[in-house]
């Protein structure tokens, strides 16, 4: 997964006067694009009345006239280009996003996502084209609550009737599944509360649902019909599209009803998906109704995607995968979105949904870009402490190939992930670009341990696996060999690369890095009197004395434990992880298995260290 920069840019419309709420042949408007670019003026070439016959005919009708549905797209791009003036050349080399605000109702109404109809190639690439987004301006904050390291999902759906089946409900939970999938390890994702999936009859329902969660959801996803709410008996003209929560036949429940229940609580939730026709239809502005999603985005919540026309029960299947799998790895929320239109755009059996997706996006006007990098490294390092946690119950219970094959594509996914993360960040952003290498080190040295584990359930691998477990091993060494010399303060690295270096070789390529190593950590633990880690690299760097040609001290390493234990406190987490790590030497880093060539291995103090750490 890449964190390329995208190119943004806000076109703005201001209408002339005060025309009714509704789209009319002469509309002049006012447009503002870009940072320095001159206002001009745009007038509309059509009225409603060609507006709804065109945006009708995109409906999914049964045995509609496909001519006809192909020209109502091309009618309605070629408005959609005119008003928009995008040049087709953007989005070639990168993904170019076009964010749209006005306050004229009648330009909410109108799909400006039909231009992509007349240009496929901005619907070609994941990481390249146009993305499409809208905005209002409001009087809810400017910052946007950071994105959660760990994430939570409430999947909300209406009763199963006999046109919203099960079968589609748990389509819908798969798919969340799958997104989940780095995050949950081989694990249940429910049972897990990364998701939670609750049946709503009602408004106060979904609220009931969120107040019942613990953490709080982070992001939402609802699936229902859209359905006409009922309006005034005496303005049997008005049309005003909502969600049926309730059966067949079931009015729908207003846009303002279901965005109350939505409100945000302490930043929460920053996404909400609706899989639901017509939850983005505005197709009457003249009375002045939002939509389901533009009523939520109007609430405060940064990003709110439903469907302007009938969305097809595939299509809104393939988009809840192809985007929540993304955005859960770290991803621009603006990324995720067009993966989601591209996947649509390009599958079968999803007609024009790419079409028909509309996603109101408002994200912090200054420094996105930097806490969307910071968030995708601490995203990795959740995803890859949730697949430790699943290798760790192969190791200890065993499990089938098919369980050991699907953790190792969790990981093969992180470590590309983490290759590309790496080289993107560059030399300008040291301090990430540090954490990054670490991760990347230490997801090598995670299939190297998968590979062994696997090699002594398996015999027929047994091979194959160990002479895996040491290339993983070799690429570990040198990616933390690279981040211990550009950072040689960092002695975390630095033992890590010390300890591959005793394991693969029997010996140190730079033995005074080991004293350095030594020096810097009894350093930090006399300066920082709540510093546990240095504790912990501590205890290694004493029991790797031998490779340095001295004497094993256990009473240092009785007193670097005991200083862990007291700095940790509560927190078992250290304990364990340096545990784990001393016991690769008894289990894994042994004579037996081929390691430490040419001298004896240190099982037998190690295996001392882990009764003190037990």
């Amino acid at each position: 997964m890449t964190i390329r920069k995208i190119d943004s840019e806000t076109v703005e419309f201001h209408r002339f006067g005060s025309e009714p709420g509704i789209l009319a042949i002469g509309n002049r408007y006012i447009c503002a694009a870009g940072f320095e670019e001159k206002l001009s003026e745009i007038q509309l070439e059509i009225g409603h009345r060609d507006f709804l016959i065109n945006f009708n005919l995109l409906r999914y009708r049964t045995n509609a006239d496909e001519a006809k549905v192909t020209s109502a797209k091309n009618f309605l791009a070629d408005q959609a280009e005119r008003f928009l003036q995008i040049p087709s050349e953007r989005g070639e080399d990168s993904l170019y996003q076009l964010d749209i605000v006005t306050h004229a109702a009648e330009l909410w109404a109108f799909p400006f996502e039909a231009c992509l109809a007349k240009n496929p190639h901005w619907l070609k690439e994941p990481d390249r084209g146009l993305v499409l987004t809208r905005r209002i301006r409001g009087a809810f904050s400017e910052k946007v609550p950071p994105w959660p390291e760990k994430p939570s999902i409430l999947f909300v759906h209406a009763p199963v009737t006999d046109d919203l089946e099960k079968e589609l409900v748990d389509r819908h939970i798969k798919a969340l599944n799958a997104a989940l999938a780095p995050w949950a390890a081989g694990g249940d994702a429910i049972k897990m509360n990364l998701l939670t999936v609750q049946c709503v009859r009602s408004a106060d329902e979904i609220s009931s649902a969120r107040a019942s969660l613990n953490p709080a959801a982070c992001y939402i996803h609802i699936l229902a019909h859209g359905a006409l709410v009922k309006v005034d008996p005496d303005l049997p003209e008005e049309r005003l599209w909502g969600l049926r929560l309730g059966y067949e036949g079931a009015a729908g429940i207003s846009p303002i009803d279901i965005a109350d229940a939505l409100k945000p609580i302490d930043g929460l939730p920053l996404v909400v998906t609706i899989a639901a026709c017509d939850s983005g239809n505005q197709q009457d502005p003249a009375m002045g109704n939002g939509s389901v999603v533009q009523e939520i985005h109007r609430q405060g919540i940064p990003v709110v995607i439903g469907s302007q026309l009938p969305l097809t029960k595939d299509g809104s299947v393939e988009f809840s995968r192809s985007f929540y799998g993304p955005l859960l790895e770290g991803q621009d929320v603006r990324t995720a979105m067009h993966i989601g239109r591209v996947a649509l755009s390009q599958g079968d059996g999803f007609g024009h949904d790419w079409l028909s997706l509309v996603g109101y996006v408002r994200l912090p006007p200054e420094g996105y870009a930097e806490h969307l990098t910071e968030f995708a490294i601490r995203a990795e390092l959740g995803m890859l402490k949730s697949i430790q946690s699943g290798a760790d119950e192969l190791t200890i219970n065993g499990g089938s190939e098919l369980q050991f094959c699907e953790m190792e594509n969790l990981l093969q996914k992180r470590i590309a992930s983490l290759q590309i993360k790496r080289n993107e960040l560059g030399p300008d952003n040291a301090r990430l670009s540090l954490e990054c290498g670490g991760l990347l080190a230490s997801a090598y040295k995670r299939i190297g341990e998968l590979f062994s584990i696997r090699a002594e359930h398996y015999s027929c691998m047994r091979e194959q696996d160990l002479a895996a477990s040491r290339v993983a091993l070799e690429s570990s060494l040198n990616a933390y060999r690279n981040v211990f010399r550009s950072h040689p303060e960092s002695h975390w690295h630095g033992i890590q690369q010390i300890s591959l270096e005793a394991v693969l070789n029997g010996c140190l390529s730079r033995p005074r890095e080991l004293d350095l190593i030594r020096w810097t950590t009894e350093l930090a633990i006399d300066n920082d009197p709540k510093d546990y880690w240095s504790c912990g690299t501590l205890v290694e760097a004493l029991l790797l004395a031998p490779i340095g040609g001295q004497q094993v001290d256990m009473e240092a390493i009785h007193d670097a434990v005991q200083a862990l234990r007291n700095r940790a406190g509560t927190d078992s987490f250290p304990i364990e992880s340096t545990r784990r790590q001393i016991n690769r030497y008894n289990t894994w880093w042994t004579k037996g298995n081929g390691y430490f060539p040419g001298m004896a291995d240190l099982s037998h103090v190690s295996t001392e260290i882990v009764a003190l750490l037990a």
